[in-house]
């Protein structure tokens, strides 16, 4: 009996069940928004009306992400709106703003932070706050003496008698399966990313010749001409494991990498009359040869334990990283607790240990040279709950957050990882949590991080690490009872968005990182959750209106913020798209940049959210103006805007709409490719 079989048994005993009112799909669908889960949601109204200038146009932006809520008031008065309707701004506005504050000189770290540690990489024995295991033994000792508090089998069953045996062997569960801002253009769009020169994986790509789109169970290879696309091939699922899904892909030149999670159970005897039903999760990632578009070559493919944390590719090099958990038992024979890399061990010298560790889970690093793509070539391990993965031109950096004395502290590990080998550089500490990895960056060897920490309420500040993960500079006490929402650095200037009521946008001088400087403060209403540079002199924010006496939201918010002088920043434009419902909305840009389209040389920004895919142009006169909205059918996370020439394509559930750019966005195709 297969698992949808068991499936469908356990739903049909269900059948008779009384739902709770709390536990009814609607209700659950909601709740689950806050875990940042994708939804299935019902067809929103797209409402027109006209606005000042006598253009017509509106999304209705219903539904609700409910985390949004609890962050942003606990206390809602429930007042509906009337209707949905646009609300624009000028820079004239009557929001206040207020500018000042000379930074802070670098004063003794907390206590927390005094400890500089660093990591030599050709010697890691007895560094404080983190060593390297030398032995297996070593490396299970480490792991027992904390699994009392942090480990558990999760992955163990045990099969009593000789039916149970039969039974389980018929469920068939061996499958044997920034200097310069932060955006770059040509004639097509590409991935929107953190770093420039740092690609990041996603389902849809475009190298402006085809677009291949990653849909559930396929890549589809799709040829452009005009607007006109053509299917010349696919890379299906089935060839690659019955348990297997697709995440992400890469494509360069005539190269793609798939990365696919796996998943396969077995049956292992452990002693007399008992056995072991043993689940594996791993990663895989295929590389495909593109030189003939009809018929996809597979060159070379590497596996790592684990399920699927992030990837990035610089250059000719692709790094894998994912969450392993190891299964530590009495015995250490009985263990599954060294990650495999392409059916082999890990070496164990390649594993670092946390003090510790919050939790025993395991980060694995793989890289991989793509002209060699069945090969490792270089593994880390870092045990310990991993976070946030930042990765700059020269660099890779891991978060890890932890509670000591009552407070909370980030530990950050470099590494360098120059044509593909990592070595370990340092390890800083920082009080407080980061909002994201936008909350860091690396310019000129140093690296900058801004975070949020409870002290009798939230605190912010700013840090500044050397090369060596020591502390440079710092500015902290900023924004008292605010939390981090957003941030972006160019160059000498950093940017960050707080919010509780009112959304303060702070600007930073970084110009002397021994020194960093805040050189302004502008209140508005409401916050930026996704910061993107507009050119060199201008900031686009993204998130939501509130209303800064009852916290109420009032809709979808897109900020330009002029920044040609840092010390006096101004919202120049802003455009509201007004919804009735006070929870919030729900786009998927707000937790995946890379659903964000944000060319300032095209003058295109498209996102999804609630049921509408928008296109949004900017003029610094007359502000943002509504290009298309499109119902997405599919997933909303998925949906991606890409263009090619003056032909822009939304990428939907089994179907691809065609826009002309040229033509005030016209529809003029709509494609179906599966």
């Amino acid at each position: 009996m297969d698992e949808k079989n068991w499936m469908e048994k356990i739903q049909d005993s269900a059948k008779d069940v009384e739902i709770p009112e709390s536990l009814k799909p609607e209700t659950i669908e909601r709740k689950l928004a806050s875990m940042n889960k994708e939804k299935q949601k019902t067809k929103s109204k797209i409402l027109k009306y006209s606005h000042g200038l006598g253009t017509a146009a509106a999304v209705a932006l219903v539904f609700v992400a409910a985390w949004q809520a609890f962050r942003i008031s606990e206390n809602h008065n429930g007042k509906e709106t009337a209707g949905i309707y646009l609300e624009t701004e000028t820079e004239e506005t009557s929001d206040e703003q207020a500018i000042g504050g000379d930074g802070s000189t670098l004063e003794t770290m907390d206590a927390l932070v005094e400890e500089e540690i660093t990591l030599e990489d050709t010697s890691m024995d007895d560094m404080e706050g983190i060593t390297r295991a030398n032995s297996r033994e070593e490396l299970y000792d480490f792991l027992q003496q904390w699994s009392g508090e942090w480990i558990y089998d999760a992955e163990e069953y045990y099969v009593e008698e000789e039916a149970d045996i039969a039974m389980a062997e018929d469920m068939d569960l061996a499958s044997g399966a920034a200097a310069k801002a932060p955006y770059e253009t040509g004639n097509y769009s590409s991935t929107n990313v953190q770093e420039l020169g740092v690609d990041e994986g996603d389902v849809v790509k475009t190298d402006g010749k085809y677009l291949y789109v990653l849909d559930e169970n396929q890549v589809n290879i799709l040829s452009v001409s005009g607007s006109s696309l053509n299917k010349v091939s696919e890379i299906n699922l089935e060839s690659h494991g019955s348990n297997d899904v697709f995440q992400e892909m890469y494509v360069e030149g005539e190269t793609l990498v798939l990365i696919t999670s796996c998943y396969d159970s077995f049956i292992q005897e452990t002693g007399k009359d008992q056995y072991r039903i043993k689940d594996r999760n791993y990663v895989k990632a295929s590389v495909y040869d593109l030189s003939d578009m009809s018929s996809p070559k597979l060159k070379g493919e590497v596996l790592a334990d684990g399920t699927y944390h992030t990837s990035r590719k610089q250059g000719n090099y692709l790094y894998l990283l994912t969450d392993y958990a190891p299964a530590v038992r009495e015995e250490m024979e009985d263990s599954d607790f060294v990650p495999m890399v392409n059916e082999k061990e890990m070496p164990v010298e390649d594993i670092y240990l946390c003090d510790t560790p919050q939790g025993m889970g395991a980060l694995v690093a793989v890289s991989v040279d793509l002209e060699n793509p069945d090969k490792i070539l270089d593994t880390k391990s870092l045990v310990g709950l991993s976070d946030l993965i930042y990765m700059s031109m020269e660099s890779l950096y891991i978060t890890q957050s932890q509670w000591t004395g009552g407070n909370e502290i980030t530990h950050i590990m470099k590494f360098s990882y120059e044509n593909g080998i990592l070595k370990g550089c340092g390890v800083g500490t920082v009080p407080g949590y980061l909002n994201d990895s936008l909350s860091m960056n690396e310019y000129e060897g140093n690296l900058r991080v801004v975070t949020t920490q409870w002290d009798e309420e939230n605190v912010n500040g700013l840090y500044v690490l050397d090369e060596n993960m020591n502390l440079l500079g710092k500015v902290e006490d900023l924004a008292r009872g605010e939390t981090i929402y957003s941030s972006r650095f160019m160059g000498n200037l950093g940017f960050f968005v707080t919010f509780r009521q009112m959304d303060p946008l702070f600007s930073v001088d970084l110009s002397d990182p021994r020194n960093p400087k805040i050189l302004g403060e502008l209140k508005i209403t409401g916050f930026s959750s996704y910061l993107h540079f507009w050119g060199e002199e201008s900031l686009l924010g993204i998130g939501e209106e509130v209303d800064p006496d009852t916290g109420e939201v009032k809709g979808l918010k897109l900020s330009m913020f002029d920044i040609s002088d840092p010390s006096d920043v101004k919202e120049k434009q802003k455009l509201v798209l007004k919804t009735d419902d006070s929870w919030g909305v729900y786009w998927p840009g707000e937790q995946n940049y890379k659903a964000i389209l944000a060319d300032p040389k095209k003058n295109i920004i498209g996102l999804g959210a609630d049921e509408s895919y928008l296109v949004f142009t900017y003029d610094p006169d007359s502000g943002f103006a509504i290009r298309c909205t499109k119902d997405v059918e599919g997933s909303m996370s998925n949906a991606r805007g890409v263009y090619v020439g003056e032909f822009f394509f939304l990428v939907d559930s089994g179907k691809i709409t065609v826009f002309d750019m040229g033509r005030d966005f016209s529809e003029i195709n709509e494609i179906t490719y599966k």
